[in-house]
């Protein structure tokens, strides 16, 4: 029986290999009657260079600095606030005296002129600044002496005293104080006079008088007995016309007292 079917296989195998012979050779002679296939030529495909990537460079980092600690001050001690200030007002100036109204007494003394000798003066002043320091002084004045010769003017034997009233316009400036280290204040001036009365002439005819003149300085002091008054000292040199032929030349030392108004 084992040899029955060994040789079953055998048969089954030779059958096997003769027909893949056969179809072999079968298929070898239908590609030998077919005709040969035309190449086909490819196309010529030109590949382009790919384009280069432009790398940017990357960015720089942001560098963020780090906050700035936060320094707190220590608190303050408390502080009283200073006082207000104390505003001490000033008195306000005390506008300047307008009028000074005074009189004063001195000497006269000749230089030169007739009469000859010392005469007593007094005088009488109002005192008008039209705007300071610019002042017009009226004054009345009084002189007597008893040297009364060679004047020209004949007198009674029983009185040989004379006596002459002028009225004076002067025009005053003040100069103020001069001198650093003294309290004083100067003036000077100067103006016109006129003799109105002439007592003890025995001319037998009036006797007329004419315009003279004068120049004069001066010092004064304020506030001695009351804030408003001054009293002053003054050195002038004066011509008194008795006559066209006749006159007064000499000076004067006055002091006196006035009243600011």
């Amino acid at each position: 029986m084992k040899k029955i079917i060994s040789g079953m296989l055998v048969l089954g195998l030779l059958l096997g290999l003769g027909l893949s012979e056969m179809s072999l050779a079968a298929v070898k002679k239908a590609a030998a009657k077919k005709p040969a296939a035309k190449a086909v030529k490819k196309p010529v495909v030109v590949k382009k260079a790919p384009a280069k990537k432009v790398v940017k460079p990357a960015p720089k980092p942001v560098v963020v600095p780090p906050p700035k600690p936060i320094v707190v001050p220590p608190p303050r001690p408390a502080v009283e606030p200073p006082p207000a200030p104390v505003v001490v007002s000033k008195p306000k100036a005390k506008p300047a005296a307008l009028f000074e109204l005074g009189g004063s007494l001195g000497i006269a003394t000749g230089l030169g002129g007739t009469p000859s000798g010392s005469s007593l003066g007094a005088a009488g002043q109002l005192t008008y600044f039209v705007m300071e320091p610019y002042g017009v002084r009226v004054g009345v004045n009084y002189l007597q002496s008893d040297q009364a010769t060679n004047t020209g003017l004949v007198y009674a034997a029983s009185d040989k005293v004379f006596k002459m009233v002028t009225v004076s316009v002067d025009g005053i400036y003040r100069l103020g104080k001069l001198l650093p280290d003294v309290v004083l204040d100067f003036y000077a001036g100067g103006g016109i006079n006129y003799p109105v009365k002439i007592s003890n002439s025995t001319l037998g005819r009036a006797v007329n008088g004419t315009i003279g003149g004068q120049a004069f300085v001066g010092i004064e002091s304020s506030g001695v007995i009351l804030p408003e008054d001054k009293i002053f000292g003054e050195l002038g040199w004066s011509v008194i016309r008795i006559q066209d032929t006749t006159s007064f030349k000499g000076c004067s030392l006055m002091g006196g007292y006035k009243i600011c108004f």
